[in-house]
């Protein structure tokens, strides 16, 4: 009867290894990374969005929503006015009569 033990039993039975248990997962306290230029510009857009549907729109709190407040009341600059008075007073083509064979 002999007596041999391999490498690894060796260090299976060692007192250091017996009691040291599973290796622990170690986590460290760092810094959350910087965000990059696409995040930096989505976060702006985001915000933007934001600040726009809060100042278009009011709260109902029948529904405990926002809701878009009606065109007529929107505040306008003076261009966009412009702009909504021509596309309102411009002939439609209805209004000027189909032309051609029909």
């Amino acid at each position: 009867m002999s007596f041999s033990l391999t490498f690894h039993e060796i260090l299976d039975h060692n007192i250091r290894h017996v009691y040291s248990g599973v290796p622990l997962q170690l986590t460290y306290r760092h810094s959350s990374e910087y965000p990059n230029m696409d995040q930096l510009r989505q976060k702006r857009d985001n915000q933007t969005l934001k600040n726009n549907v809060l100042r278009t729109s009011e709260y109902t709190a029948e529904y405990k929503c926002l809701i878009p407040r009606a065109p007529a009341f929107r505040l306008l600059s003076r261009h966009e006015v412009e702009q909504m008075v021509s596309r309102l007073t411009r002939p439609t083509i209805a209004s000027q009569g189909v032309s051609g064979t029909s």
